[in-house]
């Protein structure tokens, strides 16, 4: 048998729209410790809020965006960012992404995108 390219498509706008219901909540630390896949959170999360935008138009791919605005954050030396599904500390944390060391003052604001490929393949 062999599967069709409707097949993928209809698969990848699955996974597109389950990945829409979780990208909920961005959230940004203060550690740079390496990122692993085992971590279920932040190593030291200082700033969490709703999700800016999320785009799926993309044949292949998502992006997620957050918005730390000028009164946000302040203070603060981010190098981590990432994406959970809870408003609350805790929840289940989907990404975490090292940066490189930005200090937030309230004369910045940040945009943080996540762009992820989605891939289906026969096997």
């Amino acid at each position: 048998m062999t599967l069709l390219q409707g097949l993928f498509t209809e698969i990848i706008n699955d996974v597109k729209d389950e990945m829409e219901l979780l990208f909920n909540y961005g959230n940004a630390g203060t550690d740079n410790t390496t990122a692993t896949s085992s971590q279920t959170s932040l190593v030291t999360e200082v700033f969490r809020k709703a999700i800016f935008s999320f785009d799926k138009t993309s044949p292949t791919s998502i992006t997620a965006s957050l918005e730390i605005g000028a009164g946000e954050a302040n203070g603060n030396i981010i190098v981590e960012t990432g994406w959970n599904d809870t408003v609350t500390s805790g929840g289940t944390q989907l990404t975490r992404n090292v940066v490189n060391p930005i200090n937030k003052t309230s004369d910045i604001v940040l945009y943080l995108d996540t762009s992820i490929a989605i891939e289906v393949k026969e096997i």
